[in-house]
């Protein structure tokens, strides 16, 4: 979601498997429901006990995204990111 691209225009980069979960996530983020012809496709490629670990696993982090953000959670002064910063 980063760059919001169409999932048309990633092109060959993505797999059927990747290309499912970006649309899954998505639209379970942006219109807060499933449609029934993404939770098919879904259920197809993981199986209903897949798709229900990827909502977890989506929920999860986006749990720990407001979290982070409700605490303002930041490095101590002397620690190097990891990780490249992006300015807000």
């Amino acid at each position: 979601m980063k760059r919001r691209r169409p999932l048309s225009r990633l092109g060959k980069r993505l797999g059927k498997e990747e290309a499912v979960i970006i649309a899954f996530g998505r639209e379970l983020f942006r219109k807060r429901k499933l449609s029934s012809a993404t939770f098919a496709r879904a259920v197809d490629l993981f199986g209903q006990r897949g798709v229900l670990e990827l909502a977890a696993l989506m929920g999860n982090y986006a749990m720990t995204a407001v979290i982070l953000d409700t605490v303002d959670q930041q490095l101590h002064p002397d620690t190097k990111p990891l990780l490249p910063v992006r300015d807000s």
